[in-house]
């Protein structure tokens, strides 16, 4: 049975892409996440601008992640079920 976790069979360069791209996601969510909590206590951020600093490198890491864990991967045959 072949395994279709998006791990499998990685090369060391998309191995470290990938880990690239998701530790991009943590910081920018992370960071986000900090002016969130002072916006919602009445601090001086506002949701777009949380966005505009935020959505971009979130964006940014996620397509990372995608081109180095997914694209241009051969398909193994029994992964058709």
């Amino acid at each position: 049975m072949a395994s279709n976790r998006w791990f499998h069979e990685l090369s060391a360069i998309r191995w470290i892409f990938a880990i690239f791209g998701i530790l991009i996601m943590v910081f920018s969510g992370g960071c986000a996440m900090v002016f969130y909590t002072a916006f919602w206590n009445g601090g001086f951020a506002d949701s777009f601008v949380i966005m505009m600093f935020a959505g971009p490198a979130f964006l940014t890491g996620l397509l990372l992640w995608c081109l180095a864990a997914m694209v241009g991967r051969q398909k193994d045959p029994g992964d058709d079920q």
